[in-house]
């Protein structure tokens, strides 16, 4: 492939360049860099230097520039991030708790939550970020680490309070069998993805075997699985 020397429109620099059929129209500029300067010359432009490396750079000023750019590129953006001292955890998390005038009172979570309503945010453990739970983490806070297997579990039933007062440790099951029992876990038609009521799956369960499966589905409009199922006893075993 020929490769011709061309002049940057921007810069005037020489530079060389693939002459083929692909490239028609382009080798106006000998970088991305040249290349963005001139179609925004125009506009006015400044020498800053990056606050994290000390170099030179240019900076465009746009109509629609509000802030002064501080760093010549997104690497030195997050190297500068990494090397800033945040603030304890303690301090975050103690400004996002809302405590009720009681003492008995919640003590409510206002800052990020999960999908399922509770609190969570983020600590560095090891050297990495992750995401704990707002109400585990207080517990941490004032009685030390949870033993493994063992989840701090609300008294109160309300996802985003934080106070120990109201959180005892249980295992998974036990946690899932306090919230059957107190009617936190929502089944059957309760259920924000059920197909049938209550009363339907009783219907369904008297039909068969008079009626078998297929027939039951058409006069339902439901697959035939979840038919099936429902008369195995393996779905809706609440009805059983």
């Amino acid at each position: 492939m020929a490769q011709v020397e061309r002049v940057c429109q921007q810069c005037n620099n020489s530079f060389l360049f693939r002459d083929v059929p692909s490239n028609t129209g382009k080798g106006k500029f000998c970088s991305p860099t040249c290349q963005h300067l001139f179609r925004h010359r125009d506009n006015k432009t400044i020498q800053i230097a990056c606050e994290f490396c000390q170099k030179t750079f240019t900076w465009i000023l746009r109509p629609s520039s509000r802030v002064k750019r501080k760093f010549c590129s997104m690497k030195c953006t997050e190297m500068s991030r990494a090397g800033r001292e945040r603030k304890p955890w303690q301090d975050r998390m103690d400004k996002n708790i809302v405590r009720g005038p009681n003492e008995t009172d919640c003590w409510i979570w206002t800052g990020a939550k999960n999908d399922k309503g509770y609190g969570q945010m983020s600590i560095v453990q090891n050297g990495k970020s992750i995401k704990i739970y707002t109400h585990r983490l207080m517990w941490e806070r004032v009685y030390g680490p949870i033993p493994e297997g063992l989840e701090a579990c609300h008294k109160c039933d309300t996802p985003l309070c934080c106070s120990v007062d109201h959180l005892f440790l249980g295992s998974h099951k036990e946690n899932m069998n306090d919230a059957v029992k107190k009617g936190r876990n929502h089944h059957g038609e309760r259920h924000r993805f059920a197909k049938f009521t209550d009363q339907q799956v009783i219907e369904i369960r008297s039909l068969y075997p008079a009626l078998n499966q297929k027939q039951i589905t058409k006069r339902f409009h439901v697959s035939r699985s979840a038919i099936m199922h429902i008369v195995r006893g393996e779905h809706w075993k609440h009805l059983l």
